[in-house]
């Protein structure tokens, strides 16, 4: 499991440098390629995180005994799941709301940042959730 771990994070940061190499060889307007470069920068680190924890659970048997037994275990899975349920409807209701105040207040592009923050807010909140209903359960 922590081998597959380790070469889903390579398949991230390979992609992550495939778009900064399109964000640089597209010449795309400043906007786009400052979206592109940002995005395969962002993709590019997840994936070179990821690495780096497989890397060290493999040192240390106990610790990865743990994160194995952690996708297993039935508690976690439906803890993760009432957190993505829930940070769903929350980013999802966000997103629509300040998707309509943006588009008729400024430009197509604040409009698309805003949404890409909105996407990146999901994520965290995903996590925050996640600890809240593992502690709270």
């Amino acid at each position: 499991m922590i081998e597959r771990q380790k070469r889903t994070g390579l398949l991230i940061m390979i992609t992550g440098a495939i778009v900064i190499l399109l964000a640089v060889f597209l010449e795309a307007k400043s906007f786009q390629s400052g979206l592109l470069s940002g995005l395969g920068a962002a993709l590019f680190v997840m994936g070179f995180v990821r690495i780096i924890k497989m890397n060290r659970l493999l040192k240390d048997p106990d610790k990865a005994a743990d994160y194995e037994a952690n996708f297993t275990d039935e508690r976690t899975a439906i803890i993760a799941g009432r957190a993505g349920k829930f940070a769903l409807f929350i980013t999802a209701y966000a997103e629509i709301a300040v998707g309509i105040v943006a588009a008729f207040a400024f430009d197509n592009q604040l409009v698309c940042q805003i949404l890409c923050y909105g996407a990146c807010f999901s994520c965290l909140l995903y996590y925050a959730m996640f600890i809240y209903f593992n502690k709270r359960g």
